[in-house]
């Protein structure tokens, strides 16, 4: 068996050999005088008996298949047997007992019967590599057998994440020791940042869900827009079918059966002839109408999922929680209403709402248009399993699982010809969501994205938008952006304002004494080489642009340390002077808005005195904006 030498950051120890005090075993959640073998007080997070060898959890989440909601004991060990067998009862005692108190337990901040499951289904992995070793309990466990551990979890080639699961796992055993019969002799991972570390090495590098790149995000989003142009006909082919079977008497026999089948795929023949997307597309050999429904029907709800994914940055069980009533306006605002559980102090998740683009709203119309008909009688859910597209002509449809998102989005995915490393999940699309942000304001609205992702912690979202893929993001798209910037500006149809617009214009000037007229194409060679030699970058924000090169970050007025900007202490004065700065007319709005925030706070009597003579520097900087954007206007 391999072992870790010493340079692993777990390094060697000696065998505890120091005998163990007697623990006294927490048991005040029990009736009096019950032990571990024998059944607990009913929770409602496990709607099971203790001592059953299936426990049934009673936290059902939308979305998740119930087989989700449950887990069996009786699982299978290398040599035929099971984890039931009564030979294996001191480990099975053990990890019921580690399940139960994770979830029961005050000492950590699991409230979710989920994790609990995790937990447990991580502990039958361990039992049975023990038991497989011939350890018949956790209190055999040593050193040794969890160095041999982490170089069985190399063997597996699993990610970082899951690797950090599985060694988690193994230290509760650890720390539930108070309240398992048999639980380990020393704690595994003493030193703090120990197991993170073991858990990075043990663990394949590159395994997170992985993002999109600019191009292949902005082509599912091109084609997923056609489809909600397309939602009616689907709809209405759709009816025509559950029409034809709900004619059918329930008692259907053979020769009826075809006889509908026949009558369906005649009708879809002349409904689908409408379908003028469909002329581009060669149907499949053999395919009838009734097959090509069913492919159509998917792709449509595969797009309209990935534009709610992608528009929205949702989790995918935020979106299994979405009502037809999701979509109320505040005004002039449509705002979507939702529950978020992930990041949760409870159990039940807390309420959500975010404001939404115009696209979202019509995505959840044509999915409400959808859901109308199949909807079960009584129920809200916006995203249920259509009959149709499963082939069971059924009413009262189910809620949708991650199973069937992911098909459909699977479905679309295939119809726009992608080639992705990986099947195109829910995920992949919150993450490019984070990186587009991060693309248009860089890290100046950082807050902005945290909260509206609905995280916890602000480091939660750094790691989005710190991931390599990050990489694939900015080169490319800020190179284009700056381009055709500049390219506007230099050919007059855009004028700037800033301090790097009067560099610009002063290149501009040297430009055109060396040839009065300027071909574009001789502009575009010149904007080119000016990028490539300088180095320049360009980092978008809310109010303008920064531009960026090796040689002009020391002029950064927001800069901290006189070698690089620092958007952390950027402020309206410090753009407002910086000759690395960049706006036109389009950010007239902000720099409006913002004036009139410094105005009432410099209007205000009450404000201490070095916040008035800062709102006064604020203003005085909007105005120097404001007034050569005026001054381009009036020009033009």
């Amino acid at each position: 068996m391999r072992r870790l030498t010493a340079k692993h950051p777990i390094g060697p120890r000696r065998r505890c050999t120091k005998p163990m005090k007697p623990r006294k075993k927490v048991l005040a959640a029990f009736p009096q005088g019950t032990v571990l073998a024998e059944s607990p007080p009913i929770r409602e997070w496990l709607i099971s008996g203790y001592a059953d060898d299936v426990w049934v959890f009673g936290e059902h989440l939308p979305g998740i298949p119930p087989s989700h909601s449950r887990l069996r004991w009786d699982y299978g060990t290398r040599d035929g047997g099971r984890l039931t067998d009564a030979r294996n009862w001191r480990w099975l005692e053990t990890i019921k007992a580690a399940t139960w108190w994770y979830r029961e337990t005050d000492e950590n901040n699991s409230n979710r019967a989920s994790s609990a499951r995790g937990l447990a289904m991580e502990l039958r992995i361990i039992a049975v590599w023990a038991i497989d070793r011939g350890i018949n309990s956790p209190v055999e466990l040593a050193h040794e057998d969890l160095e041999d551990f982490v170089a069985h979890i190399m063997s597996l080639g699993v990610g970082e994440s899951t690797a950090s699961c599985k060694l988690l796992a193994w230290r509760q055993l650890w720390m539930l020791r108070d309240h398992l019969p048999f639980s380990l002799r020393a704690d595994p991972y003493p030193v703090r940042g120990e197991l993170k570390s073991v858990a990075r090495l043990a663990g394949k590098q590159g395994t997170h869900t992985l993002s999109l790149v600019p191009r292949d995000v902005f082509r599912c989003f091109d084609a997923a827009l056609k489809w909600l142009d397309r939602v009616e006909q689907i709809r209405d082919a759709r009816n025509l079918v559950l029409q034809i079977v709900d004619g059918y008497s329930e008692e259907v026999g053979g020769e009826n059966t075809n006889c509908r089948g026949a009558l369906i795929t005649a009708v879809l023949e002349i409904e689908m002839k409408g379908w003028l997307w469909l002329a581009t597309e060669p149907p499949s050999r053999g395919a009838t109408s009734s097959d090509r429904l069913r492919v159509e029907l998917g792709k449509c709800y595969g797009a309209l999922l990935v534009l709610l994914f992608g528009f929205v940055a949702f989790r995918k069980h935020e979106a299994a929680y979405l009502t037809e009533e999701c979509v109320e306006l505040r005004g002039l605002m449509p705002m979507l209403v939702g529950t978020v559980r992930k990041s949760s102090p409870t159990p039940t998740g807390r309420a959500t709402e975010r404001a939404i683009h115009e696209v979202v709203v019509r995505v959840v119309s044509a999915l409400r248009a959808l859901v109308a008909d199949i909807r079960a009688h009584g129920s809200t859910e916006l995203l249920v399993t259509d009959p149709v597209r499963s082939g069971q002509y059924e009413r009262g449809s189910r809620p949708a699982t991650s199973a069937y998102m992911y098909s459909v989005m699977d479905g679309f995915v295939d119809s726009v010809g992608l080639e992705l490393p990986r099947p195109l999940r829910p995920h992949m699309l919150r993450r490019a969501f984070c990186l587009l942000h991060m693309w248009r304001y860089e890290l100046g609205d950082l807050d902005t994205l945290s909260g509206y992702l609905f995280h916890n912690a602000r480091e939660h979202t750094v790691r989005y938008i710190g991931i390599a893929e990050a990489e694939r993001y900015l080169p490319e798209a800020q190179q284009s952006l700056l381009f055709d910037l500049l390219y506007r500006n230099l050919t007059g149809e855009t004028e700037l304002v800033g301090g790097f617009a009067e560099w610009l214009k002063r290149f501009r000037d040297r430009l055109r004494a060396v040839v009065r007229v300027l071909p574009l194409e001789r502009i575009a060679d010149a904007v080119r080489r000016l990028i490539s030699r300088q180095q320049l970058d360009i980092v978008p924000g809310a109010h303008g642009y920064c531009i960026r090169s090796p040689s002009r970050d020391q002029l950064a007025q927001c800069s901290t340390d006189g070698k690089v900007p620092d958007y952390w202490n950027r402020t309206d004065v410090h753009c407002a002077r910086c000759p690395n700065f960049l706006a036109h007319a389009g950010f007239q709005d902000h720099w409006e808005r913002m004036l009139g925030v410094h105005r009432a706070v410099l209007n205000d009597k009450r404000v201490p005195h070095p916040l008035a003579e800062a709102a006064a520097r604020g203003v005085q900087a909007c105005r120097r904006i404001l007034s050569r954007m005026q001054h381009q206007v009036r020009d033009e």
